[in-house]
């Protein structure tokens, strides 16, 4: 229902959907350039700057989008932004609305496992591990932010090469600042990043739209 509700350019339309020999089935658009993991694996292991940044600004496009009618995604990451188009004039669009739901609704559905397994590990905000089941707005500016910062170095937001696990190095809220990982990116596009990636929720921009606003500032 979630993807239902959502048409937006830089979101993966929903088609169609429904029950077949009593299987669920759901059609979906097709994006032909695959994703921006694929991307990265392409470019080496990371996009430049001048690439990366028109993608940047329609993944948080989208983000807005949903965020605007209520909706938080909880699993955004580089394999969840697929492409479409051809060389400079990608098409960036948001996909896997599997795990999303309205955040009026937080805590108010048996839906979710409180067990359930919140995403992926190297793009989650440390609340998204203790209540997945109240993830709001700010956890997905976390996620994005953390997926801008692996498009942009390679690297991922949290030291994992440490004798802890990575559960509790999430937990702990264990971040390396954007520059510390490539000292030659835009200062002003670090700092928005890093706020994003802030460990505590009320810290972040509160919702993709001022993300964007932000981003943009920043990029401009």
């Amino acid at each position: 229902e979630c993807t239902k509700a959502l048409r937006h350019p830089n979101i993966v339309a929903f088609l169609d959907g429904g029950n077949f020999d009593g299987k669920f089935y759901f059609l979906l658009e097709y994006c032909d350039q695959g994703s921006v993991s694929d991307l990265m694996a392409k470019l080496g292991g990371r996009i430049p700057l001048p690439q990366a940044a028109p993608l940047m600004l329609q993944a948080i496009d989208a983000l807005a989008f949903a965020h605007a009618k209520d909706i938080v995604h909880r699993d955004m990451k580089p394999p969840n932004l697929l492409l479409s188009g051809e060389g400079g004039g990608l098409i960036l669009k948001v996909s896997d609305f599997g795990l999303a739901k309205d955040f009026r609704l937080a805590g108010m559905s048996g839906v979710t496992e409180i067990d359930m397994a919140a995403g992926t590990l190297a793009y989650a905000p440390r609340e998204q591990l203790l209540n997945f089941r109240f993830t709001l707005p700010a956890s997905d500016v976390f996620s994005l932010g953390a997926t801008f910062y692996t498009m942009l170095t390679g690297a991922k937001v949290y030291d994992f090469d440490t004798a802890k696990e990575p559960l509790e190095v999430v937990l702990e809220g264990r971040t390396v600042p954007l520059l510390t990982r490539d000292p030659a990116l835009p200062p002003k596009l670090a700092a928005v990043i890093d706020r994003a990636l802030s460990v505590e929720a009320k810290d972040r921009q509160e919702n993709g739209g001022v993300f964007k606003a932000e981003l943009a500032a920043a990029l401009g």
